[in-house]
C-alpha cells in the first residue's frame, strides 16, 4: 500500500486530519509526534513540524526515513501576495522557492540545482487540478515562496518583483528541499489567511483555524478521490502480468502517449507565447494572466477534456466559454470570461504568426467571440445567481 506523508506547521493545521485517520498508531521521534493510519484507502503518516523551514525540513526527512513515504503533502496556511487572492482562497504550488536564501547557494553548491525552484510532482499536481474543478472553493495554481519573515508591507514589493508568487509562508520550501534531494514526490496546499488589503498578525490569527481546515479538506478530498487513482495507476505499471492485461494497458497507452506529446508541444508554444508578450512590453502581471488563461484552455480543456491539440482550439471556444467554463470552473464570472477572450485572441494571433493556424481560422474565432461574448456573460450571471434556478428554462 502506498504511504503519503502529511506535514503541517501548526497544531490547528494538523488537527482536522486526526479525526479522519483510522487505526491510529503514534510514534515519537526527535521531539516530533507522528500519527500513522488510514484516510480512506490511503495509508498516511502525519506530523506537526513546527514553524520555520529548518523544522519543516527535519519533519519531512523523518517522514522519508522512518515511514518510507511515497509522497509528501504540505497542508497549511499562507499569506496572499498576488492581488487576485482573497482570504480563504486555496493555493496549490506548481513551484516553490526561498525568498531569503542566496540563489548561488542552491545552484553553485549542493544540491547543484538548475534553478532556484523546487517543482511539485507532476501527477500530484495534475490530480489536484482535476479535483479542484468540483471541490466547491476557489483554488489557484502557481508559485509559492518561503522565508523566515511574516510579510506585511516590508519586502512585499521586492518579493513580488523577484518571484511573482501567489503566496508566502515559512515552511514549504524547506519541505520541498528535503523531498528534492530524496527524490520523493511533493505537493503543497495552502489556504490564505491575510492579504495586502487585509494584513497583520491579528488578521492571520483570526483566520488561521478556518484556513487550516479548508486546506485540510482539499487535501483529504484529493486523497480520497483523485490522488488514490493516480497512485493506483502508477502502481499498475509494475504489477500487470499476462498478455490480457498488457493488451488492456496498451489500449490506454496510445492515448497517454498522445497526451504527453500534446503537453510537450503546448509547453513549447506557451514559452514562445510568453516571449512574444514580453517583447510587447506588457507588465509581468498581465503576462502571467494571459499565460494562465491560455495554459488552462489548451491543457486542461483541449488536451485533458477534449484530447485535442492547441491548433484545433480556434473551433472550440464556444463549447469552452459557453458551457464548460460555466459549469466546471468555480471562478467563472462575466469579468473572467472577458479576460479569457482577451487571452485567447492574443494566443491565437500568436498561433497565426508562427504558422500553426491560418488567418481565416483566427477570424472565425474573433467573430465567434464578438457575437457570443454578451450571451456567455449573461449565462454566467444566471448560472451564478443563487436566487435563480438555472435549469428552469430547459425542456427535459
Amino acid at each position: 500500500m502506498q504511504t503519503i506523508g502529511i506535514i503541517c506547521a501548526c497544531k490547528s493545521e494538523l488537527k482536522p486530519f486526526l479525526s479522519y485517520i483510522e487505526n491510529q498508531k503514534i510514534t515519537e521521534k526527535a521531539g516530533f509526534i507522528f500519527y500513522e493510519g488510514n484516510i480512506g484507502k490511503v495509508h498516511v503518516a502525519a506530523v506537526q513540524c513546527g514553524i520555520c523551514k529548518v523544522n519543516a525540513a527535519l519533519g519531512a526527512q523523518i517522514l522519508i526515513d522512518l515511514f518510507h513515504v511515497d509522497g509528501i503533502i504540505n497542508s497549511g496556511t499562507a499569506g496572499g501576495m498576488d492581488p487576485v487572492l482573497q482570504i480563504f482562497d486555496t493555493v496549490v504550488a506548481e513551484k516553490v522557492a526561498y525568498h531569503d536564501v542566496e540563489e548561488s547557494i542552491l545552484t553553485e553548491e549542493y544540491p547543484y540545482m538548475e534553478s532556484i525552484y523546487f517543482e511539485s510532482d507532476r501527477k500530484m499536481f495534475a490530480a489536484s487540478k482535476e479535483y479542484s474543478r468540483n471541490c466547491g472553493g476557489r483554488v489557484f495554481f502557481g508559485n509559492m515562496v518561503t522565508g523566515e519573515q511574516f510579510i506585511e508591507d516590508e519586502r512585499r514589493d521586492e518579493i513580488n518583483g523577484r518571484f511573482a508568487p501567489l503566496c508566502v509562508d515559512m515552511e514549504t520550501a524547506g519541505i520541498a528541499h528535503a523531498c528534492y534531494i530524496n527524490k520523493v514526490p511533493f505537493l503543497a496546499v495552502r489556504t490564505i489567511t491575510d492579504t495586502a488589503e487585509h494584513k497583520g498578525l491579528e488578521t492571520y490569527s483570526n483566520n488561521s483555524h478556518k484556513a487550516g481546515e479548508i486546506a485540510a479538506q482539499v487535501v483529504m478530498g484529493l486523497l480520497e478521490e483523485e490522488l488514490i487513482r493516480q497512485l493506483e495507476t502508477a502502481a499498475s505499471d509494475y504489477d500487470l502480468e499476462g498478455d490480457e492485461e498488457d493488451m488492456e494497458d496498451d489500449r490506454f497507452g496510445d492515448l497517454d502517449v498522445r497526451r504527453q506529446q500534446i503537453l510537450q508541444k503546448n509547453k513549447i508554444l506557451l514559452d514562445q507565447f510568453c516571449n512574444v508578450l514580453e517583447d510587447k512590453g506588457l507588465s509581468e502581471k498581465t503576462i502571467r494572466q494571459h499565460l494562465s488563461n491560455a495554459e488552462f484552455y489548451i491543457n486542461d480543456y483541449l488536451m485533458s477534456y477534449m484530447s485535442m491539440p492547441a491548433y484545433e482550439g480556434h473551433m472550440c471556444v464556444e463549447g469552452f466559454l459557453g458551457d464548460f467554463f460555466l459549469r466546471k470552473c468555480m471562478w467563472s464570472t462575466p469579468a473572467s470570461i472577458k479576460s479569457y477572450t482577451a487571452s485567447l485572441k492574443k494566443f491565437y494571433r500568436f498561433m497565426v504568426d508562427c504558422g500553426q493556424i491560418d488567418k481565416a481560422d483566427y477570424k472565425d474565432l474573433c467573430d465567434t467571440i464578438k457575437e457570443s461574448l454578451p450571451s456567455w456573460q449573461e449565462e454566467c450571471e444566471r448560472y451564478n445567481d443563487p436566487n435563480t434556478d438555472y435549469f428552469d428554462d430547459f425542456e427535459w
